[in-house]
């Protein structure tokens, strides 16, 4: 049983970091609406993961996929020039990728605070949301940016493992029923 719930946002380059951007701060949104108290992380590589907490691991790995499936899908629904479900890269276009299926059961993300193998060492980096915006830039999140970042600020992401996110429950139950009635 999973105790966070993962959306990898993989744009199709760096170049187009804004749209991991645009994704995040509209799940934001979204998980503001629904009282879910969620933590953004930089990939380090090219994109943006949001982090949800489930602190009493009460859900399967299918329950909550379904939760990532129905948000993924609605956001592809909404923004379909800019947002896409599709796997294989080659018919993605310049799409961002929001992997949802990442989460899951063997299925592994990179740590927080973990570094890369990149030319600009970047590092996975907990943000704070009203750090998400259009003046983010991922090349700045570097080994020597990071280490001076935590000695100046507290983790983003402290406190995640006593966030309950108890409205999850009712979601993921109305979702589960209707995906019933259609089946």
């Amino acid at each position: 049983r999973p105790f966070e719930i993962v959306f990898d946002l993989d744009p199709p380059s760096r170049a187009s970091f804004s749209l991991a951007v645009k994704a995040a701060l509209e799940l934001h949104r979204i998980f503001a609406g629904f009282d879910i108290v969620s933590f953004p992380k930089l990939s380090g590589s090219k994109g943006i993961q949001i982090h949800i907490p489930i602190a009493d691991r009460r859900f399967t790995y299918s329950e909550t996929r379904l939760f990532t499936a129905f948000i993924a899908n609605y956001l592809v629904d909404q923004f379909p020039d800019d947002f896409t479900i599709e796997r294989f890269k080659k018919n993605r276009g310049n799409k961002l990728y929001i992997d949802y299926v990442q989460h899951a059961e063997g299925k592994t993300l990179i740590c927080p605070y973990s570094t890369r193998g990149k030319e600009d060492a970047t590092v996975a980096t907990p943000l704070f949301w009203d750090e998400v915006n259009e003046k983010l830039k991922l090349e700045t999140f570097n080994i020597p940016f990071v280490l001076d970042r935590l000695t100046k600020i507290k983790c983003p992401m402290e406190g995640f493992f006593e966030q309950n996110n108890d409205s999850l429950t009712k979601i993921i139950s109305i979702i589960k029923e209707k995906s019933n009635e259609y089946s």
